[in-house]
């Protein structure tokens, strides 16, 4: 089984169409995003032009049955912090 942690720029360069992305991620049994990614994203989203649409192409993303999100759940102070500050 071919599995997958994606981090945000290879989210991103899916997202745009970058081929080599889009390749791993077709390939992939499943896809997982952890904590800190989904962070990362969302702070994009809240700070680009393009808000809802991203937000929506995010939703639909996950809403695939092969993304699944990372558990580890330790790391969730590190994100609070980086967002905040």
């Amino acid at each position: 089984m071919k599995r997958l942690l994606l981090d945000t720029s290879a989210y991103f360069a899916f997202m745009r169409g970058h081929r080599e992305a889009g390749y791993a991620i077709a390939d992939a049994e499943e896809v997982y995003l952890n904590v800190v990614v989904v962070g990362e994203l969302f702070e994009g989203f809240l700070h680009g032009r393009k808000r809802e649409q991203n937000r929506a192409e995010f939703d639909r993303f996950v809403m695939s049955p092969r993304v699944q999100f990372d558990s580890d759940f330790t790391r969730v102070p590190q994100v609070i912090t980086r967002l905040l500050s």
